[in-house]
Order: structure tokens, then C-alpha cells, then sequence
């Protein structure tokens, strides 16, 4: 028994290390600079989106790959519903993204002039946009690629 209570006496004794916590690093770009992140979504497919005043990167686990686009502005917003993902831009412009390629969205009437902070579609098909607080701008409503209508809490 005396010789149970020494055994544990020394093993109590002596440093007892823990696990290493996992980590890793990961940059966007191939100079190792931050980005900043404006938006992130993951979409059906367990894909990571992010949306940087650089672009557009999708993240599947263990490499992130830069989506090409040509519109040239922050990402602000980011949605996905039915393999589609939509894109806010802080210039007011919208995008939606299928297979690797960024599309425009055109709109037919009033478009937003200021940065889109959030995209919501519904089961009619109808485009939800909710913008910065600007003298005009709000939230738009978009139907078949036209303005239907803009509620701001200036105009009504």
C-alpha cells in the first residue's frame, strides 16, 4: 500500500502536458496582406462565402479560390437560395453568382446609390434589399428585374 501512495505521489508530481490546440492560418491573397471581411455565408452546400472590399472568395474546407468579378466594389451582402447566391455591392449594385461566374443584375427603374447591407428573396420570386440610410434609399422591393416600390423613412 506505501509503495501505491509513493507511485502516486510521483505521478502527480511530474508536468503533465495537455494537447496542442489546433490551428491554422489561412490569407486570401498570395501576399499574405489582411482583406477585410465584410459579409459571410454558408451556403447548401458547405461552402464558405466571403464577401471582402477585395471580392468574392469561396472557402470549401481547405482552400480559398478568388471568384473572378468585374464589378469592381466592396462586397457588402451576401444570400443564397437554390444554388444561387446573390451579391450586394456597396456601390448599389446587385450580382448573383452560378457556377463560378458573377453575373449583374439589372434593374429597369430606380436602383440603389447606396452600399446593399442585406438580401432576402421570397417564394413569389420577389428580390428584398435593404440598403444604407440615404435620403432616397431604403428598402427596395424587385420583381422581374423592375423596382416596384422603395420604402425609406423619408418619402414613406
Amino acid at each position: 500500500m506505501r509503495y501505491c501512495i509513493v507511485i502516486l505521489l510521483l505521478l502527480l508530481a511530474c508536468p503533465v502536458q495537455g494537447q496542442m490546440l489546433f490551428t491554422r492560418e489561412h490569407w486570401l491573397n498570395e501576399a499574405g496582406t489582411p482583406i477585410k471581411v465584410n459579409t459571410l455565408l454558408q451556403d447548401d452546400a458547405s461552402y464558405i462565402w466571403l464577401g471582402t472590399d477585395d471580392g468574392l472568395y469561396s472557402f470549401n474546407g481547405s482552400v480559398f479560390t478568388k471568384v473572378p468579378d468585374n464589378v469592381h466594389s466592396p462586397i457588402t451582402a451576401l444570400y443564397s437560395k437554390n444554388n444561387t447566391l446573390w451579391i450586394g455591392y456597396r456601390n448599389g449594385l446587385l450580382a448573383f453568382c452560378n457556377d463560378g461566374i458573377i453575373i449583374p443584375y439589372y434593374m429597369q427603374g430606380k436602383r440603389p446609390q447606396s452600399s446593399i447591407n442585406y438580401i432576402q428573396t421570397d417564394d413569389a420570386g420577389m428580390i428584398w434589399l435593404a440598403t444604407e440610410t440615404d435620403e432616397d434609399d431604403g428598402i427596395y422591393v424587385i420583381s422581374n428585374h423592375k423596382t416596384n416600390f422603395v420604402l425609406n423613412t423619408q418619402k414613406g
